[in-house]
């Protein structure tokens, strides 16, 4: 179980993380690749993109893709971000990442029993409730691990409302 929060904790915990989970640039090309990228992010998204780094190795990132205008992929989050997945080189036994399913029309996030058992659920559905809310963003389904697996593949609504809507169809 992680610790009890406080401004402090936080804090600490995201400086540590702002060090900690970096793919580091180990040449002078790489270095001008990730400063060109940061640049470029920054005029795109209208933000210093620097601020992600406790929760995105944004140096990774930018030394192995394009700048993109929405957001990086999941290969680079950090264990301390929201949506940290099973996808990222970051996930490992023991500090599992949550799990992406659905649609691209309809996404769905199952935080890991990893994540809740840091108490990192409410963040993983505060962030979703901000990010669901900005213009041009394909809605985000969260899904609490701790009910989801007797609906296995159906969201609470789904499920309560299934034979219904069945009904609803004949």
């Amino acid at each position: 179980m992680g610790e009890k929060r406080s401004p402090e904790n936080e804090f600490a915990a995201s400086f540590k993380n702002m060090l900690l989970h970096n793919t580091w640039p180990k040449t002078e090309e790489e270095w001008a690749k990730v400063v060109s990228g940061i640049k470029e992010s920054n005029q795109i998204r209208g933000r210093n993109v620097l601020r992600d780094l406790s929760d995105y190795d944004l140096f990774g990132y930018l030394m192995n893709n394009q700048v993109d205008a929405r957001h990086g992929t999941d290969t680079y989050k950090k264990p301390s971000h929201p949506s940290f997945s099973n996808e990222s080189k970051y996930s490992k036994p023991g500090r599992e990442g949550g799990e992406w399913s659905g649609t691209d029309q309809r996404p769905v996030f199952t935080p890991s029993e990893w994540m809740v058992g840091e108490g990192r659920l409410n963040d993983t559905m505060n962030y979703y409730d901000w990010l669901n809310a900005l213009p041009g963003e394909t809605p985000v389904e969260i899904r609490d691990p701790r009910v989801s697996p007797p609906f296995k593949n159906k969201s609470i609504q789904d499920y309560l409302l299934g034979p219904v809507n069945n009904w609803k169809k004949k």
